[in-house]
């Protein structure tokens, strides 16, 4: 990891939501390890703002019992954070959050940093940027001195028409600069691995088309259920939970166009371009997507009983493109399945004529390139090799490669930082989000006239592919 010096500037980092499940999980341990590897400002000031009844001192008990900060260790990093009960709906709220940072303010005699962070349900978030405009909270208190900057989570937005409103609200607020729409899969390291793997090594870049690449599974699969989202979950679905963003995210990495310059603009550019290219589903593709709803769903906290929200979903993308006309992109992700598998797998087409002995006549010799995130982080080569003896028999190798001999910044780590220092690389641009959108509404809409099919928890989603 390169090691980086910390921001110099006064910043203060509002956490809208300071009480919620992604504030404990995420954010706080990420600036919990930033703080402790002095990656952060030496004036830093967290403000959690949330509806509960709390003072800082039991906002902070609320903390390390939850373990979103350790129970030992903690304590100077505690004297940064302070707590401000608030509701997010009411415009009076942000006038009184203003006062606060007016007295920090006072208290540094220095124009800070102000960075908000929505870790809020998205319903809520049109209401918040409304009032944070109405309440010119946003705005520095200096032309010359200190930025303003937003971190929004996905989904950002339920469909095309919600995402470009969003949008318009957000720009009457801040500039594009200003926006980082986080996507967590974009932060994690075999992800951004994908970027050198291609593009420093020309090993593979003759090969690196449809010429030669049959099919790419982009695959999320995991155990669990929904467990204590079920709310939020079911006015979601996982495609909108993971296939809008993680998914096609990742689909962009791995077909992107060099951007030719290590710039944030150029990356970002490269991965809207190919997202504009997918094609838009057809309404007979469409009914050939698997979409399912794992038995017992229903029965969640927060479900409704006559819920048709999918819980697995199979498409296959296809990008108008020379360069990618003939390759299939399968995208799968599913709940309640029966293994944590997270992965992008590159399949190459069969060599043809295959150098095989005769009794090997009719295996399907293809090589592959997978990128695993879980169960654990590598990039693996899948290979066919002689084995040893007098036969030319051939069996699958595979030659892995592994980063975590060191520790890796947390993906919560690298997006805070990043949004610190103002690198947008990984994170979403407004064209990226709504290039997306525009391939997922259309199958959003034609699912709304069917059901998704039931299946028991632990299915092997393998089962349901002939």
């Amino acid at each position: 990891m390169t090691t980086r010096k910390p921001a110099s500037a006064p910043t203060i980092f509002i956490i809208l939501g300071a009480t919620g499940d992604l504030a404990k999980r995420k954010l706080f341990p990420a600036l919990f390890h930033l703080h402790q590897k002095h990656l952060l400002p030496n004036r830093f000031r967290v403000i959690g703002f949330g509806r509960r009844a709390l003072t800082d001192r039991t906002f902070h008990s609320l903390l390390t019992s939850s373990h979103a900060l350790p129970q030992k260790g903690a304590g100077r990093f505690c004297k940064k954070i302070s707590y401000f009960r608030g509701d997010l709906t009411h415009l009076s709220s942000y006038s009184s959050l203003a006062q606060e940072i007016s007295r920090i303010i006072l208290t540094w005699n220095q124009c800070p940093n102000i960075l908000f962070y929505l870790a809020t349900p998205p319903p809520l978030y049109l209401p918040i940027i409304s009032r944070l405009s109405k309440s010119g909270i946003a705005h520095t208190c200096s032309p010359q001195e200190g930025w303003s900057r937003i971190l929004i989570e996905k989904p950002f937005g339920k469909d095309a028409a919600s995402a470009r409103a969003i949008n318009r609200s957000l720009s009457s607020l801040f500039r594009e600069s200003q926006i980082y729409r986080v996507d967590h899969y974009l932060a994690r390291e075999t992800i951004q691995n994908i970027l050198t793997f291609r593009f420093s090594n020309s090993l593979f870049k003759p090969a690196w088309n449809t010429n030669y690449i049959e099919r790419i599974c982009i695959t999320l699969h995991e155990k669990e259920g929904v467990r204590e989202r079920g709310a939020l979950y079911d006015t979601l679905g996982a495609l909108r939970d993971v296939g809008q963003n993680h998914l096609l995210q990742m689909l962009a990495l791995v077909t992107m166009n060099n951007p030719r310059e290590f710039s944030c603009n150029a990356i970002r550019k490269e991965r809207a371009r190919v997202l504009g290219k997918l094609a838009r589903p057809r309404p007979r593709a469409i009914a050939s997507f698997l979409r399912g709803q794992y038995r017992g769903y229903t029965r969640t906290a927060g479900v409704k009983p006559s819920s048709r929200t999918e819980t697995y979903f199979r498409i296959t993308a296809r990008i108008n493109a020379p360069l990618w006309k003939k390759t299939d992109f399968i995208l799968e992700s599913g709940k309640a399945l029966a293994e944590n598998r997270k992965e992008i797998s590159v399949v190459f087409r069969p060599t043809v004529p295959c150098f095989c002995p005769p009794s090997h006549s009719s295996h399907m010799h293809q090589n592959a390139i997978n990128f695993l995130l879980e169960p654990k982080e590598e990039i693996r080569i899948l290979f066919w090799a002689k084995k040893p003896g007098f036969s030319l028999d051939t069996f699958p190798a595979s030659l892995p490669f592994s980063s975590h001999r060191q520790r890796a910044l947390s993906p919560y780590e690298k997006l805070v930082h990043d949004a610190l220092e103002g690198d947008q690389t990984f994170f979403a641009s407004s064209e990226e989000e709504e290039a997306a959108w525009r391939f997922i509404t259309p199958i959003l809409t034609q699912w709304k006239r069917g059901k998704p099919f039931p299946y028991q928890p632990g299915l092997d989603p393998a089962t349901l592919v002939s």
